[in-house]
């Protein structure tokens, strides 16, 4: 690994994570395929050549130039061809011939596993056509794809699509906006394309960044029971918490229902927040928050429910008490047993409660309000306004 450091000059201009983690592990594979060829054992195992092959392919996804791997390997098959020349004390020029074959069977193995693995991958990113999908994937958020466009790109526009509106929080977050770290974004909207490719094949379309973005996948493509295991293998490529909610929509829908989705994954992310919870990936169907995304609309209806959990704001162990006893459907010794308390203690609290906001979590209408004023409390409340269009003195009963 020192040596490698040393003469191959080019790796230490990539970005910290490509050539660090399972590297040594992969040094110790290659290690034991050279081991195999140069003592004349044969061939490797299936699993050893697979494992370089798959290292290979995660390198291509990440951007590492195929000079540099190539390099490597030259230079590992040299210093192995050396140790064995060396420590053999070979005299005969037939031995000398015998490993210098060897050595080339080696490279042989080893190159066109890496190149081939590089190809295939290259290939899939080339189907993407990266700047028509993207084009076209803009045009029909905007409602201006024509069957025109679609032909001058080489593309087809579906009949329906699983619209997902996607967030992405980074697992390890960056600290600035870096060379290194603008180029660790970029692979992993590499790896994110890649892996959509080969799920869900070449006529998916995405408009992505480090943030978030918007995939569109044809239904007839990939089954709707598919597309929570797609979002993992997504988050997986991206090494990111991932957030999306999903719809199926006509093509004319896309424009309307995408905005509509990406609101709801605002929503989704502040309830997460604000009911400390920890960050999962997690893919919502469309009714899953068709409740909490009508609470969180702006509006003095919003407004005057939000209020209503006001007085809590001043006793925060009572706000934290309330929220784990709704998440945890009203079970007072759930509760207790999540905040470490005594059950006796959450019934004191709920009851202090009641008292403070007029709204008892114990009844079913105190339940109900009490949890729609902690979703709308989720956003700020608008600027108070000298006028309302129900009066000055009106409320709204929510209740």
């Amino acid at each position: 690994m020192r040596h490698f450091k040393q003469t191959i000059a080019k790796c230490l201009t990539l970005p910290g994570d490509a050539l660090c983690g399972d590297i040594t592990a992969v040094t110790v594979n290659c290690l034991r395929i050279a081991t195999t060829i140069l003592d004349g054992r044969g061939t490797p195992t299936e699993h050893e050549v697979a494992q370089l092959e798959s290292t290979a392919t995660q390198w291509a996804r990440d951007g590492v130039p195929v000079d540099v791997i190539l390099h490597a390997l030259h230079e590992g098959s040299k210093m192995a061809h050396e140790l064995v020349a060396n420590q053999s004390g070979l005299a005969a020029v037939a031995e000398c011939v015998d490993i210098g074959a060897r050595t080339v069977d080696l490279l042989d193995l080893m190159t066109t596993t890496v190149t081939m693995a590089y190809l295939r991958e290259y290939r899939v990113v080339a189907g993407e056509r990266p700047n028509a999908v993207h084009a076209l994937t803009t045009a029909l958020m905007n409602g201006r794809a024509t069957a025109a466009m679609a032909r001058e790109y080489g593309l087809s526009i579906a009949d329906r699509y699983h619209l997902l509106a996607v967030s992405m929080a980074p697992v390890s977050a960056t600290t600035d906006d870096s060379v290194g770290d603008r180029a660790v974004s970029r692979q992993a909207i590499r790896r994110i394309r890649s892996e959509l490719a080969v799920r869900c094949g070449n006529d998916v379309m995405s408009v992505l960044s480090v943030s978030g973005g918007t995939i569109l996948v044809p239904s007839s493509a990939l089954s709707s029971d598919r597309l929570t295991s797609l979002i993992e293998a997504v988050a997986e490529a991206a090494g990111a918490v991932i957030t999306s909610v999903h719809l199926e929509v006509a093509v004319d829908e896309i424009p309307e229902m995408s905005q509509i989705l990406h609101h709801m994954v605002d929503v989704a992310n502040r309830l997460q927040r604000a009911l400390f919870a920890e960050a999962e990936t997690r893919l919502y169907r469309f009714d899953e928050l068709a409740a909490e995304y009508q609470l969180t609309r702006p509006g003095v209806v919003r407004d005057s429910l939000a209020s209503r959990i006001e007085p809590l704001m001043a006793h925060p162990l009572l706000l934290e008490t309330l929220t784990a006893y709704l998440l945890n459907d009203q079970n007072r010794q759930s509760t207790a047993r999540r905040l470490y308390i005594h059950p006796n203690t959450i019934d004191h609290r709920l009851k202090r409660i009641a008292v403070i906001t007029g709204l008892d979590p114990a009844r079913a209408d105190g339940q109900w309000t009490l949890r729609s004023a902690l979703i709308a409390r989720t956003y700020p409340p608008r600027p108070v306004s000298s006028t309302c269009e129900f009066g000055a003195d009106a409320t709204v009963r929510t209740g």
